[in-house]
Formats: structure tokens, C-alpha cells, sequence
């Protein structure tokens, strides 16, 4: 229990010293290059999966899926879990400009334009919701190393397609997995899941 209050400790200082860099002009100049980077390789072929593949993160097919993930917690009788979500509109930061867009299928990303891209709630959820599938059908070290590999690919690819697709910064994505480590965190120090639900260790 120590250990998952000192994880939660770390998770919220990091959180917080990142926020603070990613206002900074050097991170600001990190987030160009590397979506320049990633976008020198742009072609139609790319656009259309990885738009497709952000959809997976949009705020209402993971409340679809926080849903699923209830219902099943219930039926274990594991009710006691609860997920929150917290509103990322209190830090104005410039989003990625229009020039570096690449649209691909999935338009919901750029009907509402907002000052407030920082954090990424796509990178947030979807680490969150992985660990937690994670803790949930991880049974045996086999089964754990090819769920952990599935989903640690996921969330991976989940944050470079968001950059190179120009919904988000690179320093907004690692601040929404950095937001989801300290959820993770609550949820193995608050509700002790890591101790007493069988939540897989390393």
C-alpha cells in the first residue's frame, strides 16, 4: 500500500511539472518537430486506419465501453470500482493549427475547435481503460503477457496516430497518460484493487 501511495505521489508531481513544461516556447518547438517528423511519412493509406483507430478513443465510445466494463464488474460483484472523470477545460493551450490537420474519417475531432487541447482525453482514457481491462481478464503469466502486449500496442499506437494525425501535440498526449497514471494510481492506493482483487503485479 506504501508503494501505491508513493506511485500516487510521484504520478501527481510529474503531472504537474509537465503541465508547467508543456507551456514552455522549448516544448512548444519539441510538439512541431515532432509532428513534422511523423507527418513526412503522411499518405492517404495512413490517414484512413488511424482515423479510424482514434474513433476507439472518442469520449462516447469509451463511455460505451467504461459501461461494459461496469456492468461486468457488477456481475462479479467487484460494484465497489468506480471510474472518474475529470474535465480537462481549465488550461488554455494551443491546439495543433489547421495547416498540420490531416483529416482522415474521423471528422468529429474537428467540429468543435477549443483553446483547451491540453491534456488529451483520447491518450487519457484510453491508458485508463486499458490498465483496467488489463486488471480485469489477466488471470494466468501467459495470458498477462498477451493482453499486456495487446493493449501496451494500443495505447502506443493510440498516441502516435493522434499526432500524426494533428488532433493533438505531442506534450498533450503524455500529459493525458500521465492524468491516466494518476487514476491508476487512486484506484491501486484508494481501492487497495492491486492487494485485494487480484490485479496482476509485477
Amino acid at each position: 500500500m506504501n508503494r501505491d501511495r508513493g506511485t500516487l505521489l510521484a504520478a501527481l508531481i510529474a503531472l504537474g511539472a509537465w503541465t508547467a513544461a508543456a507551456l514552455t516556447p522549448p516544448v512548444a518547438k519539441a510538439d512541431l518537430v515532432a509532428t513534422r517528423w511523423l507527418q513526412q511519412f503522411a499518405s492517404p493509406a495512413l490517414d484512413v486506419p488511424f482515423s479510424i483507430f482514434t474513433i476507439a478513443g472518442n469520449a462516447e465510445v469509451a463511455a460505451v465501453l467504461a459501461g461494459l466494463i461496469a456492468v461486468t464488474l457488477i456481475r462479479a460483484g467487484r460494484a465497489r470500482l468506480a471510474v472518474a472523470w475529470i474535465a480537462k477545460h481549465w488550461l488554455p493551450h494551443p491546439g495543433v493549427p489547421d495547416s498540420l490537420q490531416r483529416h482522415g474519417v474521423n471528422v468529429l475531432h474537428y467540429i468543435v475547435r477549443t483553446p483547451y487541447s491540453y491534456l488529451s482525453g483520447h491518450a487519457f482514457r484510453t491508458l485508463l481503460l486499458a490498465a483496467v481491462a488489463w486488471w480485469m481478464w489477466a488471470r494466468s503469466k501467459r495470458s498477462q503477457r498477451l493482453l499486456r502486449s495487446l493493449l501496451g500496442a494500443a495505447v502506443a499506437l493510440m498516441g502516435v496516430a493522434l499526432v500524426y494525425l494533428g488532433d493533438h501535440w505531442a506534450s498533450e498526449v503524455i500529459g493525458g497518460y500521465l492524468l491516466a497514471v494518476v487514476g491508476i494510481s487512486i484506484l491501486l492506493t484508494v481501492l487497495g484493487l492491486g492487494q485485494r482483487d487480484g490485479l496482476p503485479q509485477r
